[in-house]
């Protein structure tokens, strides 16, 4: 849980794991030995990976400890409360690691013949890793949007302070014998060749085996599958893990990752709907991320810019989640707004304003597949490994947002009302340019043939699966855990018949009769339907 950060000596520091007390005796009464090892960084450049290194280049290339003992034990951040106690007892040569700036560092250093390998990283790559780090480190303060995230980090409103201070402070050490300078960036280029330095610089003679050892278990692979090294063992209410937790309102289940019963609520009956405004409504796992795109470029005619430099879900922010508030009421408009929300809970000055929505709609079979892989690599939704069970969890409303029929009946209601158009994720899969065009009539743009072709570049799928402000990779694997399964997936249509057997299709086809009786609404998969089952 988030405590107000208290300052020592102008730097911030995050309560619970950080004490006065305990900086002013690092600073003042820590011992330094000659033979200790510091491994000193900014937060978020390469201290976990120096650690691992350091620790097999100890052991000559041996990987035993980094396997069997938490890397916080064996280089302890000697700052924080419990670090300290550890690194004032740990065994020679130690391996201690910290992120305190140099005029905060142990006096005693500077009198000693103790070695620094200070690393850094691209200050860029460190503001979009802190900003993900702070969102699921619940010592750290809430982010807020990555613009504000931004405005903090330059002005060294984070815990350390500043990069640029931090750096500086340290690189005025470079030309001590006793003090090692390298790049985040080196060590992903020439991981063999960093770690010779290394060992040379620390007087380590290591052969080829013992080097090469080092290489393989400091690889990031070794690393995220050795729990002594990926922070899984740290517990569960400091370091976001698959904790299914949700919060009802209207009947529904929400994810309470990203809402609340009063975001949601603020979303139904408080958001200030204005005329300009264009909603993207979808069930979830329906074409949401497309439709994002799609918007996106067409606001931007065609120029793919703000779609490469600024995250989908701050360019189109849900309504219904934590951050609307802050995303979305000093937006200039036209805002571009995206909900998963049914018609029933909508925000209610929509139906009296003269804004526009697109519903998107998918075959729901499609959209249990898809919803299957996402709870699978997700950590906050609910899993089922049998795909039988999950299509009973699917039918029934009890993953989010209750069920497809209830979410699609809910705004088919509209569908003969000018401001909403209804379209179809398989006619957007067929026709992507003559849905651009539907697209653009609708919403009244006129785009010349050039942009709307540079729209339809832009938004196709092989584009957006590359583009890391729409792939979701930009999420700490800790909350959606992308070498399971990937955020962009397919994006095909029909990839349920590799996963339903026919007793379950004809089961669900049974259900959608019986939910979808009486809809005027016919779609693309109502045919197949027929035509699958029609001899059962």
């Amino acid at each position: 849980m988030f405590k107000e950060y208290f300052q020592y000596k102008g730097i911030s520091f995050p309560q619970v794991i950080y004490a006065e007390p305990v900086l002013q005796m690092v600073e003042k009464d820590f011992q330094v030995r000659d033979d200790d090892i510091f491994n000193v960084t900014y937060q978020k450049s390469g201290t976990v990976w120096m650690l691992e290194i350091l620790s097999l280049i100890r052991n000559n290339g041996d990987p035993t400890w980094c396997q069997t003992t938490p890397n916080w034990d064996r280089g302890p951040w000697f700052e924080t409360v419990i670090g300290y106690r550890t690194a004032l007892t740990n065994k020679s040569p130690r391996i201690i690691s910290s992120h305190l700036p140099a005029h905060l560092f142990a006096k005693s250093f500077f009198k000693s013949k103790a070695k620094i390998i200070y690393t850094v990283r691209n200050p860029k790559d460190v503001l979009v890793s802190l900003y993900h780090f702070a969102s699921m480190f619940h010592p750290y303060k809430d982010p807020g949007t990555l613009d504000q995230f931004l405005e903090s980090f330059l002005k060294g409103d984070v815990p350390f302070g500043s990069w640029f201070d931090h750096v500086k402070g340290w690189m005025n050490l470079k030309d001590k014998e006793n003090f090692f300078f390298i790049t985040y960036e080196e060590l992903q280029e020439d991981l063999r060749g960093s770690v010779v330095r290394i060992s040379q610089f620390l007087g380590k003679d290591l052969d080829d085996a013992a080097i090469d050892s080092v290489v393989v278990n400091a690889s990031f692979e070794s690393m995220k599958s050795n729990k002594m090294s990926n922070f899984s063992l740290t517990p569960k209410n400091t370091m976001a893990k698959r904790i299914v937790e949700s919060v009802q309102y209207g009947g529904i289940t929400f994810p309470s990752i990203v809402h609340s019963e009063e975001s949601i609520r603020y979303a139904h009956r408080s958001f200030q709907v204005r005329d300009s405004d264009v909603f993207n409504v979808t069930y979830p796992k329906s074409g949401t991320t497309w439709m994002q795109e799609i918007l996106t470029l067409i606001y931007s005619n065609g120029d793919p810019t703000f779609s490469q430099s600024t995250p989908c879900w701050e360019r189109v922010p849900w309504v219904e989640h934590n951050k609307a508030m802050q995303y979305l009421e000093n937006r200039p408009s036209p805002r571009l707004i995206t909900s998963h929300l049914p018609a029933t809970i909508f925000p209610e000055k929509f139906f009296t304003s003269q804004a526009k929505a697109i519903y998107t709609v998918r075959d729901p079979k499609d959209v249990c597949v898809s919803l299957y892989h996402y709870t699978k690599m997700s950590s906050f939704l609910e899993h089922r490994e049998d795909f039988g069970e999950f299509i009973e969890l699917f039918s029934t409303g009890k993953i989010l947002f209750g069920t497809w029929f209830d979410h699609v009946k809910s705004w088919l209601a509209y569908k003969n009302e000018k401001k909403f158009l209804l379209l179809v994720y398989d006619e957007l899969l067929k026709d992507l340019h003559g849905s651009v065009l539907r697209i653009c009539e609708f919403l009244g743009k006129n785009l010349d043939s050039t942009v709307v072709d540079s729209v339809v570049e832009n938004a196709s799928f092989g584009v957006m699966k590359n583009n890391k402000m729409v792939n979701y990779t930009l999420v700490p694997e800790d909350v959606l855990d992308q070498k399971i399964s990937p955020f962009l997936r397919k994006g095909v249509s029909g990839d349920w018949k590799t996963h339903f057997t026919e007793e379950q299709s004809a089961a669900f086809y049974q259900l959608y009769q019986e939910n979808m009786n009486g809809v005027e609404t016919k779609f693309p998969w109502d045919e197949f339907h027929v035509e699958k089952h029609q001899e059962a």
